[in-house]
């Protein structure tokens, strides 16, 4: 994962981990510099009258 990160870096492209479930995911994603990311422990898909609703 770093090796991707660092190359994403090197070529001024934006890096998106996608899939974060747990934690401990989320924790070894951040101690890995990545800066963007989504998935689950982050929040769940929602219905569009929700999105609108939080907005």
């Amino acid at each position: 994962m770093q090796l991707f990160r660092d190359y994403c870096e090197s070529q001024d492209v934006q890096l998106v981990l996608e899939g974060l479930e747990t934690r401990q995911e989320y924790l070894l994603a951040m101690e890995l510099g990545v800066e963007n990311a989504q998935g689950y422990f982050l929040g769940r898909p929602a219905a569009i009258e929700e999105v609108h609703a939080f907005l």
